[in-house]
């Protein structure tokens, strides 16, 4: 075989092998979607009721003004489901975002399509986490108003009683949770395997950048609460 030939089926194996991976990648984020979704649309036809919304305001406003907000949230609550999507991307592309960063930091040649494999397979703890939640309003928790399903499993939130919270401490509150652990944990082990390095150089890569962009996060988020407090 010549070498013009032997080059032009290597070149066609790398394509086929990107092409594969793509498709990989798509059905991982499909996938995605499909458990994301499916767990808030039990969450939300479950808990999001007219009584929770008569429970959550009845101190403060007419039956009437409180059925026409509950109305108006079933009518636009298909707005959720259409961004549902566009959140799970750009949450995954921020995780890579900071991950990739990391990366040239620290001279690695990790790429930033191969990071985003990496944040995406480990978003599926979130995944869980919904799963989790479900169960736990389902079977353990009492949920009486709209503050109840602010309830995040594992966080250290549910250490303080959240209404008596000031409201820019709920959010960094919630998201000091076990399934961030879980997410460092999983982003690691799958680093390490992507690309053959130690679990040690791998919690250098992936999880410092990781939570320093999470960090940045809380911070906006703090921020805009306490704007629009």
């Amino acid at each position: 075989m010549s070498v013009g030939r032997y080059s032009k089926i290597i070149k066609e194996i790398k394509f086929i092998n990107i092409e594969l991976l793509q498709i990989r990648k798509l059905i991982f984020f499909v996938l995605l979607i499909c458990f994301s979704g499916a767990m808030v649309y039990f969450i939300n036809y479950s808990f999001y009721t007219e009584q929770i919304f008569f429970n959550t305001y009845s101190d403060q406003l007419a039956f009437e003004r409180i059925e026409k907000i509950f109305n108006a949230q079933e009518r636009n609550k298909w707005i959720g489901y259409l961004l549902l999507p566009l959140l799970l991307y750009v949450k995954v592309l921020y995780n890579t975002c900071a991950v990739t960063t990391g990366s040239l930091l620290s001279d690695s040649r990790a790429g930033f399509k191969s990071n985003f494999n990496v944040c995406l397979k480990a978003e599926y703890v979130f995944v869980i986490m919904l799963f989790v939640k479900f169960l736990a309003l389902s079977f353990f928790k009492e949920v009486d108003t709209l503050d109840d399903l602010s309830f995040m499993p594992g966080s250290l939130a549910n250490l303080y009683k959240v209404t008596e919270l000031p409201k820019w401490a709920v959010y960094p509150l919630q998201t000091i949770n076990i399934w961030e652990i879980l997410f460092c944990w999983v982003g690691t082990t799958l680093y390490a395997l992507q690309f053959d390095v130690s679990k040690a150089m791998a919690f250098q890569r992936f999880c410092i950048p990781y939570l320093i962009g999470l960090f940045i996060w809380i911070l906006v988020v703090v921020f805009i609460t306490l704007q629009f407090s």
